[in-house]
Protein backbone atom coordinates (compact mmCIF):
# COMPACT_ATOMS: atom_id res chain seq x y z
CA UNK A 1 0.00 0.00 0.00
CA UNK A 2 1.54 3.35 -0.95
CA UNK A 3 1.70 6.45 0.85
CA UNK A 4 0.69 10.19 -0.16
CA UNK A 5 2.31 13.21 1.65
CA UNK A 6 2.09 17.02 0.53
CA UNK A 7 4.09 20.05 2.42
CA UNK A 8 4.28 23.10 1.80
CA UNK A 9 6.44 24.86 3.92
CA UNK A 10 5.17 28.91 4.59
CA UNK A 11 7.69 31.57 5.12
CA UNK A 12 6.41 31.82 8.97
CA UNK A 13 7.45 27.79 9.09
CA UNK A 14 10.62 28.73 7.72
CA UNK A 15 11.98 31.61 9.31
CA UNK A 16 11.05 31.30 12.82
CA UNK A 17 13.40 28.38 13.53
CA UNK A 18 15.90 29.77 11.68
CA UNK A 19 15.70 33.60 13.45
CA UNK A 20 15.51 31.41 17.03
CA UNK A 21 18.49 29.16 15.65
CA UNK A 22 20.50 32.54 14.45
CA UNK A 23 20.10 33.86 17.89
CA UNK A 24 21.33 30.97 19.95
CA UNK A 25 24.40 30.38 17.53
CA UNK A 26 25.46 33.99 17.86
CA UNK A 27 24.48 33.84 22.12
CA UNK A 28 26.44 30.67 22.49
CA UNK A 29 29.31 31.93 20.55
CA UNK A 30 29.76 34.90 22.63
CA UNK A 31 30.20 32.78 25.68
CA UNK A 32 33.56 33.40 27.50
CA UNK A 33 34.61 30.76 28.17
CA UNK A 34 32.46 28.45 25.44
CA UNK A 35 30.25 25.70 27.29
CA UNK A 36 29.55 22.28 25.89
CA UNK A 37 25.97 21.95 27.48
CA UNK A 38 25.44 25.21 25.73
CA UNK A 39 26.41 23.30 22.60
CA UNK A 40 24.25 20.41 23.13
CA UNK A 41 21.26 22.77 23.94
CA UNK A 42 21.88 24.78 20.83
CA UNK A 43 21.75 21.35 18.00
CA UNK A 44 18.96 19.92 20.72
CA UNK A 45 16.79 23.29 19.56
CA UNK A 46 18.02 23.03 16.05
CA UNK A 47 16.62 19.50 16.17
CA UNK A 48 13.44 20.25 17.26
CA UNK A 49 12.83 23.39 14.95
CA UNK A 50 13.63 21.15 12.25
CA UNK A 51 11.01 18.70 13.13
CA UNK A 52 8.58 21.15 13.88
CA UNK A 53 9.13 22.91 10.72
CA UNK A 54 8.73 19.36 8.72
CA UNK A 55 5.00 18.67 11.16
CA UNK A 56 3.76 22.44 10.21
CA UNK A 57 4.57 21.98 6.93
CA UNK A 58 2.29 18.92 6.23
CA UNK A 59 -1.13 19.48 4.60
CA UNK A 60 -2.06 16.13 3.98
CA UNK A 61 -1.06 12.89 4.84
CA UNK A 62 -2.16 9.33 3.84
CA UNK A 63 -0.79 6.47 5.33
CA UNK A 64 -1.98 2.85 6.27
CA UNK A 65 -3.03 4.28 9.77
CA UNK A 66 -5.70 6.59 8.03
CA UNK A 67 -6.13 10.33 6.80
CA UNK A 68 -3.81 13.40 9.13
CA UNK A 69 -5.30 16.72 7.80
CA UNK A 70 -3.01 19.84 8.76
CA UNK A 71 -4.10 22.09 12.02
CA UNK A 72 -6.56 24.55 10.49
CA UNK A 73 -4.96 27.34 13.23
CA UNK A 74 -1.23 27.43 14.02
CA UNK A 75 -1.73 26.11 17.62
CA UNK A 76 -4.21 23.75 17.06
CA UNK A 77 -2.95 20.02 16.57
CA UNK A 78 -3.13 18.07 12.96
CA UNK A 79 -6.49 16.43 12.37
CA UNK A 80 -6.06 12.57 12.38
CA UNK A 81 -8.73 10.09 10.75
CA UNK A 82 -8.48 6.53 11.24
CA UNK A 83 -9.66 4.47 8.03
CA UNK A 84 -12.69 3.11 9.88
CA UNK A 85 -14.29 6.63 10.12
CA UNK A 86 -13.69 7.23 6.52
CA UNK A 87 -16.62 6.86 4.20
CA UNK A 88 -15.29 9.12 1.35
CA UNK A 89 -12.81 11.72 0.38
CA UNK A 90 -13.75 15.08 -1.27
CA UNK A 91 -11.45 16.60 -3.85
CA UNK A 92 -13.43 20.09 -4.44
CA UNK A 93 -11.47 21.66 -7.63
CA UNK A 94 -12.09 24.99 -8.55
CA UNK A 95 -10.49 26.83 -11.52
CA UNK A 96 -10.29 29.79 -9.39
CA UNK A 97 -8.65 28.32 -6.56
CA UNK A 98 -6.04 25.35 -4.93
CA UNK A 99 -8.09 22.28 -4.58
CA UNK A 100 -9.33 21.17 -1.16
CA UNK A 101 -9.53 17.86 0.23
CA UNK A 102 -12.56 16.77 2.40
CA UNK A 103 -13.32 13.91 4.42
CA UNK A 104 -16.66 12.39 4.84
CA UNK A 105 -16.80 10.31 7.91
CA UNK A 106 -19.14 7.47 8.54
CA UNK A 107 -22.94 8.35 10.14
CA UNK A 108 -21.19 6.71 13.90
CA UNK A 109 -17.94 7.28 13.59
CA UNK A 110 -16.16 8.85 16.50
CA UNK A 111 -14.85 12.29 16.69
CA UNK A 112 -11.47 12.34 14.84
CA UNK A 113 -8.20 13.49 16.98
CA UNK A 114 -7.76 17.12 16.75
CA UNK A 115 -11.32 18.09 16.53
CA UNK A 116 -12.92 18.99 19.42
CA UNK A 117 -16.94 18.53 18.02
CA UNK A 118 -18.71 18.16 14.90
CA UNK A 119 -22.52 19.05 14.26
CA UNK A 120 -23.92 16.27 11.68
CA UNK A 121 -26.86 18.33 9.94
CA UNK A 122 -29.59 15.55 8.82
CA UNK A 123 -31.28 17.91 6.02
CA UNK A 124 -27.48 17.48 4.69
CA UNK A 125 -26.40 14.08 5.24
CA UNK A 126 -23.68 13.94 2.38
CA UNK A 127 -22.34 17.19 3.54
CA UNK A 128 -18.52 17.62 3.87
CA UNK A 129 -17.74 18.89 7.68
CA UNK A 130 -15.95 22.37 7.12
CA UNK A 131 -13.77 20.84 10.21
CA UNK A 132 -12.99 18.33 7.73
CA UNK A 133 -11.68 20.14 4.67
CA UNK A 134 -8.17 21.25 4.25
CA UNK A 135 -6.63 23.75 1.34
CA UNK A 136 -3.93 21.73 -0.16
CA UNK A 137 -1.66 23.27 -3.09
CA UNK A 138 0.12 20.82 -5.50
CA UNK A 139 -2.50 18.05 -4.95
CA UNK A 140 -2.16 14.70 -6.91
CA UNK A 141 -5.56 13.49 -7.88
CA UNK A 142 -4.01 9.91 -8.95
CA UNK A 143 -1.63 9.95 -6.44
CA UNK A 144 -3.88 10.43 -3.91
CA UNK A 145 -6.75 7.89 -5.51
CA UNK A 146 -3.51 5.37 -5.18
CA UNK A 147 -2.97 5.66 -1.48
CA UNK A 148 -6.71 5.83 -0.40
CA UNK A 149 -8.31 3.16 -2.63
CA UNK A 150 -6.49 0.63 -1.57
CA UNK A 151 -8.15 0.86 1.88
CA UNK A 152 -11.84 0.35 0.27
CA UNK A 153 -12.43 4.27 0.33
CA UNK A 154 -13.82 6.01 -2.63
CA UNK A 155 -12.45 9.19 -3.78
CA UNK A 156 -15.08 11.58 -5.08
CA UNK A 157 -14.16 14.48 -7.24
CA UNK A 158 -17.00 17.23 -7.01
CA UNK A 159 -17.38 20.89 -7.29
CA UNK A 160 -18.49 22.14 -4.16
CA UNK A 161 -18.80 20.38 -0.67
Amino acid sequence: MSAYVVRRLTPRVVLLPVVGICFLVAWTAALDPPRPMIAILVVAVIASAALRARALGTRLRVDSQGIVLSAAQPREPAVQIPWASVREVVVVTDPTSEPRVGVRLHRAAPLPTGVRGLVHDPAQPDRVQPLLVREVPGLDCDALRAAVEPHGVRVVVADSV
